[in-house]
């Protein structure tokens, strides 16, 4: 019997144990003539099972190379650094074979939503078809969207609460309405592509920011059998737990012990669930915007919980930034993001906001939201309006 076990397993693996292809990365860069250079995988969990020699190596002299096996183009990032700096670069698609990229301060970033340093790929067909075909689809939204944004800060200089939240609100809906546009023109490019290698790459991307929508199920329904390796289960996997984790849904509290905290339930009108970690500077930045209004609500119903998933190796730093900032709401270590990542969360700061029932009422709440949602709500909790926002 063990015997008939083990050759159905080597039936179902064996397609993905031999497409594996060598691919070796040769890179140069003009930030650091030595350090040590990191390959990154974008996604979490077991995406492609793509194999790295090692992520980290030296660079020396301004060159690096990296080397392993891949079954299908997978999305990365470049981390540099050494003790005095760090550099990360763009998204890129690692494809099988030799390829060359350059990674210095003169290559333009090729998405203006994207972060990091720009990069220029010599022999990766992913990624050709990533920068000559895909993301010129979205460069007038960009423009737009990147307009917008900073149309949402000049919103901060205004001094009137009620004229800035109404210039926030305003901002952020022509923010809704463009992110519609782009969810549109990624299902027109699934559609029109179905067997692109860079789809199902796509498609996880835009879960993972603006997390479950119809058009992106949508989009998985009609693509999905032309995706290889575990990516039809991992996506599959994060709609799942995604949808559930939508307005009216109940949140699972008692996966991070907050019961432990206090009870929510018949004391708590309003609770903000903040994920975050030590190291990320958006978050110690909302963290800020959040004190004033946490002050003059928390007597009244309102509670924070900040879940931190900060790990072994940053939990001094971690333990140090609490005692020096001294932030009055409740603090939740989850390890490493034990559960956090289990529940699709994987950008941060990310803002739950949730009812005295431990429904879900709006996700990604900004500060600005939350103060107008609290003086428009905390005296009468029984008329709440959908905060969902919409973010880059």
């Amino acid at each position: 019997m063990r015997i008939i076990v083990w050759c159905l397993l080597l039936f179902v693996y064996a397609p993905e144990a031999y497409s594996s292809q060598d691919f070796t990365l040769n890179g140069k860069t003009n930030f650091l003539s030595s350090g040590k250079a990191i390959l990154r995988k974008v996604a979490k969990g077991d995406f492609y099972r793509s194999y790295l020699k090692s992520d980290t190596v030296e660079i020396k002299n301004n060159h690096f190379t990296f080397t392993g096996t891949i079954r299908n183009p997978e999305l990365f990032r470049i981390y540099l650094y050494d003790s005095a700096a760090n550099f990360i670069s763009e998204l890129f698609f690692l494809d099988s074979g030799t390829q060359y990229i350059t990674m210095d301060s003169q290559t333009t970033i090729k998405s203006g939503l994207d972060v990091g340093y720009g990069l220029n790929i010599v022999g990766s067909i992913a990624d050709s078809e990533y920068t000559t075909k895909y993301l010129p689809l979205f460069e007038e939204s960009n423009k737009r969207m990147a307009a917008g944004f900073a149309a949402l800060n000049s919103c901060d200089t205004i001094q009137d609460k009620v004229r800035q939240s109404d210039c926030d609100i305003k901002i952020r809906n022509e923010i809704s309405v463009l992110r519609e546009i782009r969810n549109q023109l990624l299902y027109r490019y699934c559609l029109e592509n179905r067997q692109s290698a860079i789809v199902p790459w796509m498609l996880s991307e835009a879960i993972r920011r603006y997390g479950f929508k119809n058009i992106f199920s949508s989009i998985y329904d009609s693509t999905s059998e032309y995706y290889t390796g575990n990516v039809k289960i991992e996506i599959q996997k994060k709609l799942t737990i995604l949808k559930s984790k939508t307005i009216g849904e109940s949140f699972p509290l008692k996966n991070f012990n907050i019961e432990k905290q206090g009870s929510l339930h018949g004391k708590n009108r309003f609770t903000l669930v903040e994920f975050w970690f030590s190291s990320c500077q958006p978050c110690l930045a909302q963290f800020e915007q959040l004190r004033p209004i946490y002050k003059q609500h928390s007597g009244n119903g309102f509670e924070v919980f900040a879940i931190s998933i900060d790990g072994p190796v940053s939990f001094d730093k971690y333990k140090k930034l609490l005692f020096e900032k001294r932030y009055p709401w409740k603090q939740i270590l989850d390890s490493n993001g034990t559960e956090t990542y289990e529940l699709g969360i994987e950008k941060f700061p990310s803002s739950i906001l949730l009812d005295v029932n431990g429904k879900i009422l709006g996700i990604d709440i900004t500060p600005e939201y939350l103060y107008d949602f609290l003086e428009k709500n905390m005296q009468d909790a029984t008329s709440v309006r959908d905060y969902r926002v919409q973010t880059k």
